[in-house]
């Protein structure tokens, strides 16, 4: 197997290199974006998955581990980072969803077909009927996905990209972890993005891969202000005086999904005025959903204890009631 060194990586992924995305600091990058790819910040993260990504095209494997709530900007800097990966690297993405964690191996079959050279068991996973799926293996499973990624990174480094681990089905999880368990002197690297690496779903041995020392862990948090700021000139409706825009960032606590839909979505004299600022229309409908499915007596309490304001402290008798009446 050919070992690839840093020099014959692309020039982008050479640390220092004045092309190379976030190995340079420096401000926010606004410049020719539009607002559906606008990526702010992240510029740390950024240089340390491309050293990551270095470190396995040399023939050590990586797994980056990167977690955050929801809306904080897992998938994009991803996106961001596969943009300068998949040029020059074998890239198989896979995402879990919950409607189809009880599809057995159903996050493995995304993989198949973007990798050369698939064992035929592997490929029946695509081809089969989920009945055969779900008779299969895991542990052969993670067998074949393994031998098939040993066959991708003979021509190239391999990027394994799985988003949304949390809500993947259990097979696959238990595959992925038997593979990356045996991962030696192979060129690759894997990144999984979850909202809680601390989820009781995920299996054990996952679970001691994601937080061993040698796995590079983000935990991702808010915009700083300069990148809310850069983001406003971008997609504010005018100018925002910064008072203003430092409002915004605590609001959102810098998320960036909930920062872009407020931008858009509410005037500037809302944003720069000094009334509540609202929520985001997409997270007023998810909570107006989940609220609806309360009993009356919880979405009484629910909305008396939303007059109180964004904080509210409550005794442990009253919390425990409230799920009381939430189930009811």
């Amino acid at each position: 197997m050919k070992t690839a060194t840093a020099t014959n990586l692309p020039r982008r992924f050479v640390r220092g290199h004045p092309h190379g995305v976030g190995l340079q600091g420096g401000g926010a990058e606004v410049q020719r974006q539009t607002p559906d790819s606008l990526f702010l910040g992240r510029q740390e993260e950024l240089r340390r998955m491309a050293s990551r990504l270095e470190a396995a095209a040399r023939g050590a494997p990586q797994v980056v581990l990167v977690d955050g709530p929801a809306g904080m900007g897992k998938t994009s800097l991803a996106r961001r980072f596969l943009s300068d990966a998949a040029a020059e690297c074998c890239v198989a993405e896979a995402s879990g969803e919950e409607l189809e964690r009880e599809l057995a191996h159903g996050l493995v079959a995304q993989l198949v077909p973007q990798l050369p050279d698939v064992p035929e068991g592997l490929r029946e996973l695509v081809l089969g009927m989920p009945e055969a799926a779900a008779t299969r293996d895991p542990i052969t499973v993670g067998a074949l996905l393994l031998d098939a990624l040993g066959q991708a990174q003979n021509r190239t480094p391999v990027v394994l990209l799985i988003d949304d681990v949390h809500e993947a089905d259990t097979p696959s999880l238990h595959a992925l972890t038997f593979a990356l368990r045996r991962l030696r002197k192979d060129r690759l690297l894997a990144v999984l993005l979850t909202r809680d690496a601390h989820d009781p779903r995920l299996p054990q041995g996952l679970h001691r891969i994601l937080h061993d020392d040698t796995t590079l862990k983000l935990t991702l948090e808010g915009l700083a202000l300069s990148d809310v700021v850069a983001l406003q000139v971008v997609l504010g409706p005018s100018a925002l005086p910064r008072w203003a825009i430092a409002r915004l960032r605590e609001h959102t606590h810098g998320n960036p999904l909930h920062t872009k839909a407020l931008l858009q979505q509410a005037p500037a004299d809302v944003l720069s005025g000094h009334t509540v600022l609202p929520a985001p229309r997409r997270y007023e409908r998810l909570v107006s959903a989940r609220l609806a499915r309360c009993g009356a007596a919880a979405r009484d309490l629910v909305e008396a204890a939303s007059v109180l304001g964004p904080v509210v402290k409550c005794h442990a008798h009253i919390r425990s009631e409230a799920r009381v009446m939430a189930a009811s």
